[in-house]
């Protein structure tokens, strides 16, 4: 289905109900009963979806539990969400939204960020891998988690407290706070509840 300079793919079947309003697409699942029962013989089936395009375009996909969401290559920017699952982004340029519920998130840089972005889960961990020039501001939320990093060019807030880990160091920083890495830059949002956030150097 198509829309305004947007391509649409989804997944049609009976209880799915689609619209398409503009550049907006509704698509939402109403799994309907049968004599105040759900039929036992019904068949379940599971969709993997791959899907080819330009890298120039940008992409959002997302799922509910559907396993894992994966995009690569993407030159100007990826959106990425899930439920029960996790989300994986790889060689990705621009602004980048990694998101899920009870699932891990990891982002791999192929080059030094040039646009924000939003990295969030709920149960899980969030890994940003990026090259070694990263310059970028960070900031951080997690009620049960905290922050690792093994890069050096990072200017230090005033009231973070710091430890060393087994060669990493360990952040506790205040919503308000953030982190510069190198010369600042973009700003890369982590939000998390019962998880830690890790940024990593690219093993060359």
């Amino acid at each position: 289905m198509s829309g305004q300079n947007n391509l649409f793919v989804f997944v049609r079947h009976p209880d799915a109900e689609i619209k398409l309003e503009g550049n907006e697409l509704h698509y939402s699942f109403h799994r309907k009963k049968r004599n105040h029962s759900y039929d036992e013989n019904e068949l379940n089936f599971e969709f993997n979806l791959q899907i080819k395009i330009p890298r120039e375009m940008t992409s959002e996909l997302s799922t509910i539990n559907g396993k894992e969401v994966s995009i690569t290559g993407m030159f100007n920017g990826a959106s990425a969400g899930n439920i029960n699952g996790n989300v994986f982004v790889s060689e990705v340029r621009g602004p980048v939204k990694a998101k899920t519920i009870n699932g891990d998130v990891k982002v791999e840089y192929a080059e030094a960020p040039s646009g924000e972005a939003d990295f969030g889960t709920i149960n899980g961990s969030i890994e940003v891998i990026a090259p070694k020039n990263l310059s970028a501001l960070v900031t951080f939320k997690s009620l049960r988690g905290e922050l690792y990093t093994d890069f050096e060019q990072i200017k230090h807030v005033s009231n973070r407290k710091k430890r060393n880990t087994d060669g990493m160091k360990r952040f506790s920083i205040d919503v308000s706070d953030a982190i510069q890495f190198g010369e600042g830059g973009p700003e890369l949002r982590f939000e998390l509840l019962n998880g830690n956030a890790y940024i990593k150097k690219i093993k060359s």
